[in-house]
This record gives structure tokens, C-alpha cells and sequence, in this order.
């Protein structure tokens, strides 16, 4: 794992978080005077779906340069599969892509918090959105997400580039695309206490399933 953290309790509990749960946190840095990013959750009572407000804090230290090699995507070695989100700089992010694509590493995006990227998807193997990210990076309103533009949106990812296009949209399960197959898989029927973490599990999955 790469990643930055900045030199104050909130670093040094993700650490500790980290360590316990035997995540190897080698490639994870310090930055001097700064805050760590935080996330802010919040709970909507009724649908119990979850908002969050993101503060960013030391990986804005990040640059393009720090991710122009594919073993700076790797801590020293290069990946066969790197998944990142967009709590970066978009530039960095968009380095991160290209980097991965000319080394023919796969490339997945867990989209948020989401912002348009034209020029590197051609490099990305898996887009993973949920459905107001998907509204972001296609460029339309919320209220367009649906049943008819799902196909819609999928299909001007995989014209743009990206191989394999997961659109999670919680209680109504998820859609998804390629260049073989594409449909709708309907979600379980649960008791929904804290959807805090519900996406990240699904990528998981679906990751594993690939």
C-alpha cells in the first residue's frame, strides 16, 4: 500500500489501524506540518445511505513526477493490479493511469470523490462509480440516473477506453459493462443499518470475482 499521512493523531492512528489488520504500511509517509485527509460521514436518517465530506490534507503533497515510474506505483515494485481513488490531485491521479496503462498494469478507479478525467481512460481496465459519481463524470444531472441511461453511461466509458465499467447503485444492486457482456444485478434484501463502507466492500468483490 502507498499512501500519506500527516504528522498529527489522526496519522498515527491510521497506522496503528492499518498495522492491526495486517496491512503492510511501508509505502505510507509522514508529511511534515501537515493534517492527514479526513473524511466526514453523514448518515441520512430515512434511506440510512450515506454523504461525505472530504477534506484534503497531506496527499496533496503529491505531484505527477511522484508517479512517473510504474515501480513508484508499487513502493519500489511494480504491480500486476493497482487501485486507487480520486482523493488526490487530479494530476496525480491522471499520472497514476498513465503510468500504470504504459506498463501494462491494470488500472482500477473506485471514482470518488469524482471529477471528469478525459485523457487517461483509455489506460483504465475497471471504472467503479456509484450513481451520482457516474452523474459527475458523465456530465449529467442526478436526476438522469437511471434504468434507461445506465446502458447509456457504461457504453461512453467503454468508447472512451475503459475496459470493464461497474455502476453500484445501492439498494437497486448494480450495473455493469463491457466489450462481451452487460446487465443488471439486483441487490440482497437486508436490514440497512450504516451503508458507511458498503461500497469499498463491494469493489472488493467484484475485484476478486475478475
Amino acid at each position: 500500500m502507498i499512501g500519506a499521512v500527516g504528522d498529527d493523531q489522526y496519522g498515527e492512528e491510521f497506522y496503528a489501524e492499518l498495522s492491526k489488520n495486517g496491512v503492510d504500511t511501508s509505502g505510507v509517509i509522514t508529511v511534515p506540518n501537515s493534517q492527514s485527509s479526513i473524511c466526514f460521514v453523514m448518515i441520512e436518517n430515512d434511506t440510512r445511505d450515506s454523504r461525505r465530506l472530504f477534506a484534503l490534507g497531506a496527499t496533496a503533497a503529491w505531484r505527477r513526477e511522484n508517479f512517473l515510474k510504474a515501480e513508484d506505483l508499487g513502493r519500489g515494485v511494480i504491480p500486476d493490479l493497482c487501485v486507487a481513488q480520486m482523493e488526490v490531485l487530479t494530476e496525480v491521479v491522471e499520472q497514476m493511469i498513465e503510468t500504470a496503462g504504459l506498463a501494462g498494469v491494470d488500472f482500477c478507479l473506485n471514482a470518488a470523490p469524482a471529477y471528469p478525467i478525459t485523457n487517461q481512460t483509455c489506460h483504465l481496465i475497471h471504472l467503479l462509480v456509484n450513481d451520482s459519481e457516474a452523474a459527475i463524470m458523465s456530465g449529467r444531472d442526478l436526476h438522469e440516473i437511471n434504468a434507461d441511461t445506465w446502458p447509456e453511461i457504461c457504453h461512453e466509458f467503454l468508447y472512451h477506453g475503459v475496459k470493464n465499467v461497474v455502476i453500484t447503485l445501492g439498494a437497486k444492486g448494480v450495473y455493469y459493462a463491457n466489450a462481451v457482456e452487460e446487465g443488471h444485478c439486483p441487490a440482497y434484501d437486508v436490514n440497512v443499518v450504516d451503508a458507511t463502507g458498503a461500497g469499498c466492500v463491494q469493489y472488493e468483490r467484484i475485484l476478486k470475482r475478475d
